[in-house]
């Protein structure tokens, strides 16, 4: 069929020469037409493979991305498991617990909530993270906290974290390292503040958890003690050594921890990026690629 379109044209528009010079001419034409023929096919196979490698490598690369976020997060649940099993922690908590009940004592005119945020709320917000003692507290509340903001400083500083929260099981937020606008206040259903909050609902599942080892997530959300930021909190209940549940330990985890796991360019390419992305389709990482915030923005999997 090539042969004839040729023939047909190379006549048609040479018309003053011999057909032993059109032959050579159609000949010519016939082959042309075949190799470009040949050439479109081997460039369209050629591009399918490539195709077919580029999303075999991005494949990999989302599969193995996938598996350092997974070991990321049960990083965070064997810590905060440990934490909660060490006797640091039960001390703790019974500690600042019985502490908070001296502190509120109506028949003194005293109110716990209140006596703590006086003491710890002066200065910078964002210093109050380093402030170890205090003065003008019982020393039931300040040695403790003396003895133990430290501890949990550093723990939070080393992981990343963002805050960790200590309750009793009536709800009250007896402890935290950071001293947000969320510190002693309460937590219990139709209590304080920030009792409808992510935190809130992942402490009274926590509080009514009566499984040791348990661990408890909430996603990532904003959270206004935290100014709005996004946060995804994590909890499990503390128990003494006689299984008997003495109150709720919580961190709570920004994304940008998270958006470092997956983050590192090796493979993608100058344009290729990598994003954490949750089942209803938002972001739970930021890409280095936009100028804004991507956490909880739509993707193009919403």
């Amino acid at each position: 069929l090539g042969r004839v379109v040729v023939w047909g044209a190379c006549t048609k528009y040479l018309p003053s020469l011999k057909l032993s010079q059109k032959l050579p001419l159609a000949l010519v034409g016939t082959a042309v037409v075949v190799a470009a023929g040949v050439g479109i096919d081997s460039y369209l196979l050629a591009s399918n493979a490539l195709e077919a490698q580029a999303r075999q490598n991005l494949d990999t690369i989302a599969f193995e991305r996938a598996n350092q976020l997974s070991t990321y997060v049960k990083g965070i649940e064997s810590d905060l498991l440990k934490t909660a099993k060490d006797d640091n922690t039960l001390f703790a908590i019974s500690n600042f617990s019985k502490a908070w009940h001296g502190l509120d004592n109506p028949a003194l005119g005293t109110d716990a909530a209140t006596t703590l945020r006086q003491a710890y709320f002066t200065g910078d917000a964002d210093k109050r993270i380093d402030t170890d003692k205090v003065e003008g507290l019982t020393p039931a509340y300040a040695v403790n906290h003396t003895h133990y903001q430290p501890i949990y400083r550093e723990q939070i500083e080393t992981q990343g974290y963002h805050d960790l929260y200590l309750f009793d099981l009536e709800g009250h937020l007896v402890y935290s390292t950071r001293k947000s606008d969320d510190f002693a206040t309460s937590f219990a259903g139709g209590g304080g503040k920030y009792a409808d909050s992510a935190l809130g609902g992942l402490f009274r599942q926590a509080a009514s958890d009566d499984k040791l080892g348990d661990f408890l997530f909430a996603d990532f959300a904003p959270y206004a003690a935290a100014d709005g930021e996004a946060l995804a909190f994590f909890a499990a209940p503390v128990f003494d050594a006689t299984q008997v549940k003495v109150g709720v330990i919580a961190i709570s985890v920004p994304s940008a921890p998270l958006g470092q796991v997956i983050s590192y360019r090796q493979g993608l390419g100058v344009t290729g990026d990598t994003l954490i992305v949750g089942l209803d389709g938002l972001a739970r990482s930021d890409s280095g690629f936009s100028s804004g915030n991507d956490i909880l923005q739509p993707t193009i999997f919403d």
